[in-house]
């Protein structure tokens, strides 16, 4: 997720987020987010193992070109 979609999601959420602090309801709010930033978390981690990943595969194919010429 792109930091400015991130950025205005959470700008969205804010009045609902105080409604609900004022209500003396912050653990939702709190849980939400906590939500949304493992979201966010999981998603980054995908992406460096599948970068990884390929990485791995270059460098396993740039070996085996090296042991056959």
């Amino acid at each position: 997720m792109k930091f400015i979609y991130a950025v205005i999601i959470i700008a969205v959420l804010a009045w609902p987020f105080n409604y609900l602090y004022q209500m003396q309801l912050g653990s939702i709010p709190f849980l939400l987010l906590a939500l949304f930033f493992i979201f966010m978390t999981v998603r980054q981690i995908k992406k460096v193992k599948a970068q990884k990943g390929v990485n791995k595969d270059q460098a396993k194919r740039e070996k085996i070109k090296r042991n056959k010429g």
